[in-house]
């Protein structure tokens, strides 16, 4: 909030001599592992690290503040030089709360900042176990023919990390339903990639008549789940999955200067109503289901929200046909 007349924001103020959280604060757990196949990696991954981090696994510092750094940021770290497979493991991390010369999750006006600063980590660690080469962040974008709405061309993308000191050569496959498509990647050693899938390479990625995602007011919100996978010769280095909906987003202003959205070739009124932080950004699914008060979407069609995108509240509101704002 505001102090002063409204003149300084909170969020601008230095912290208070006495208060606790001009220090760090310790999260530590423990953690089994089964021994490891060869070729086998270990991965960490970090939900929601805010603002600052140290990571140490075994007593050995796995990552620092440097590079572990941002508003609630998400980071998948190659951790296997630093377990005891076959043992406990122990995890500690040690985060830093911004300063006032850093981008964190600040509030406005209406709705004062904690004292922490939003530090902490959003969400519980995960340990993975994959082969050489990872797959990760995949993304399924649409194309649709909003003329007709009888054609929609894909496109997907995923990350390739290759953690292994050899090139390695592997198949990425996928399914969309009954639909199956490959491509086959090499990555030289220690090579991240992006790779792209799309229509005009793999013609079983352009659909016909494809149930399309609409807002509840327009229609059913349909969903599709793309599998990905990419193996290297007759094993499976890592596998991942996505549920997607198909749709076309557009929106202009108009002769009054309001933004008007289309979804799908059709115009969208857009009512709305505001979702508490708490909502927002706790780890608590079952706060953004239907009855709790992220439900208020369904009713007046979309949902405006302060603080980070949550994965939960996603997979939770698109079954719902509900458009949701980020306010930042």
């Amino acid at each position: 909030g505001f102090k002063g007349g409204n003149q300084t924001l909170h969020s601008l103020l230095p912290k208070p001599d006495d208060s606790p959280f001009r220090k760090p604060w310790w999260f530590r757990t423990t953690f089994d592992l089964r021994k490891l196949r060869k070729g086998e990696r270990v991965w960490l991954r970090l939900r929601g690290i805010s603002y600052r981090a140290n990571v140490w696994l075994n007593g050995k510092r796995a990552a620092t503040d440097g590079y572990l750094r941002g508003p609630q940021r998400h980071f998948e770290l190659d951790v296997t030089g630093f377990i005891n497979p076959g043992e406990t493991n122990v995890l500690a991390t040690e985060v830093f709360s911004p300063d006032r010369s850093e981008f964190g999750i600040t509030f406005i006006d209406w709705c004062p900042g904690p004292p922490d600063e939003s530090m902490g980590i959003l969400y519980p660690p995960e340990v993975l176990i994959t082969g050489p080469v990872a797959l990760q962040h995949p993304y399924v974008g649409s194309k649709v023919d909003v003329k007709t709405l009888k054609r929609a061309d894909l496109e997907i993308r995923a990350t390739l990390v290759n953690s292994a000191d050899e090139p390695v050569t592997g198949t990425l496959e996928g399914t969309i339903g009954e639909t199956t498509f490959c491509q086959k990647v090499e990555l030289g050693k220690r090579e991240t990639r992006e790779v792209v899938l799309s229509a005009k390479d793999h013609r079983q990625l352009g659909l016909d008549h494809p149930h399309l995602w609409w807002p509840y007011q327009l229609g059913k919100p349909e969903l599709y789940t793309l599998k990905l996978n990419f193996r290297t010769g007759s094993r499976v280095s890592d596998k991942t999955s996505v549920r997607f909906g198909i749709r076309d987003v557009q929106s202009r202003l108009n002769s009054h200067g309001a933004r008007v959205f289309k979804v799908n070739g059709r115009e969208l009124l857009i009512r709305g109503s505001i979702s508490e932080c708490r909502v927002a950004q706790e780890h608590e699914p079952e706060r953004c289901a239907p009855g709790g008060l992220a439900g208020l979407g369904p009713v007046l069609g979309s949902v405006r929200r302060t603080g980070h995108p949550g994965a939960e509240r996603i997979v939770v509101l698109q079954p719902l046909g509900e458009l949701e704002g980020l306010e930042s």
